[in-house]
């Protein structure tokens, strides 16, 4: 009864290790998409901003801005 027990301590031992690692892969795997995320924003804005420079600058308002400045 006793083998048996230390047996079976063994055998849950390794599955809280094995349930340990896989949380930590999982936060791992969550900062790595975050910061993917971020980066797909700042590529998305950064877009926006050209293409607002570019309509800008096209109808001429950068030209009035520069006078008023």
């Amino acid at each position: 009864i006793i083998k048996i027990r230390m047996i079976m301590e063994e055998r849950v031992n390794r599955v809280e290790n094995q349930v340990v690692r896989v949380f930590s892969d999982i936060k791992s795997i969550e900062k790595r998409m975050t910061r993917i995320e971020q980066s797909a924003i700042q590529i998305k804005y950064s877009v926006f901003g050209a293409v607002g420079f570019f309509l800008l600058s096209q109808i001429g308002l950068v030209d009035f801005m520069k006078v008023m400045i």
